[in-house]
């Protein structure tokens, strides 16, 4: 299984402005626009984890690793 790998800045929830340590979703929220958020905030607007709503990413060895199973 190959891993799929964010390599893109993330340091701040686009929409609440705290850090971002150890995990993050880039996802669609309620209003329609997407964007980098913290799992508070993505509770709160975001649209769900799968295809075409948002990505769970985690941080592990030092690189942003996808948490979806990809072949």
């Amino acid at each position: 299984m190959r891993k799929v790998i964010w390599y893109g800045k993330v340091d701040k929830c686009d929409l609440c402005r705290r850090d971002i340590t150890t995990i993050f979703i880039d996802g669609r929220t309620e209003i329609g626009s997407w964007a980098l958020m913290c799992p508070e905030c993505h509770e709160v607007v975001g649209c769900g984890i799968g295809l075409g709503n948002g990505q769970l990413y985690a941080l592990q060895d030092g690189r942003w690793i996808n948490q979806a199973k990809v072949n």
